[in-house]
């Protein structure tokens, strides 16, 4: 029951003390604590069938899966490119892998499904990118080869004569 806190009656519930005429201020309620993570709780079984509470439950910790695959297979087309970028074309699959390389890479240290799979996916758009540059370079070379040469093997002769006379 509240009391005054002037002259200490018994108020009854009422705003105002019927002795002295002074309000009567609710005690504060303290409130209940929180269970944080942090703090120790005894831990409890829930009924049968029954959810654990919020701050019973395990935290998900995010694994994210493997990226040996798309890593390797950019650094090959990396260095593919780069000993054939003597045209523009797979100089484009050279810069294009490199971004393949490093969204790779990210996909290890991903915190999350959507971020993996957002890296993952630049990753293999990236790769796909660079083997069709890179292809198209080699398609372009070929072309100007025979379109100077005849072919090939007349340009291998060409090269060979070439490298004689020096």
């Amino acid at each position: 029951m509240p009391t005054c806190k002037y002259c200490g009656q018994e108020t009854g519930g009422a705003q105002f003390c019927q002795t002295c005429g002074a309000k009567v201020e609710a005690e504060p309620v303290a409130p209940s604590p929180i269970p944080t993570m942090n703090q120790q709780m005894p831990y409890q079984q829930p009924p049968m069938g029954q959810p654990y509470p919020q701050y019973y439950q395990p935290q998900q910790m995010y694994t994210p899966g493997s990226n040996t695959g798309l890593l390797v297979g950019n650094i090959i087309l990396l260095v593919i490119s780069a000993c054939c970028f003597c045209m523009i074309i797979p100089l484009v699959s050279v810069a294009l892998s490199i971004v393949g390389v490093v969204y790779s890479n990210k996909i290890r240290h991903a915190t999350s499904l959507a971020e993996e799979r957002h890296c993952r996916n630049v990753a293999i758009i990236m790769l796909v990118l660079s083997i069709i540059f890179l292809a198209l370079g080699v398609l372009v070379l070929s072309i100007g080869i025979y379109s100077e040469y005849g072919s090939f093997d007349a340009f291998m002769e060409a090269v060979r004569e070439s490298a004689n006379s020096k």
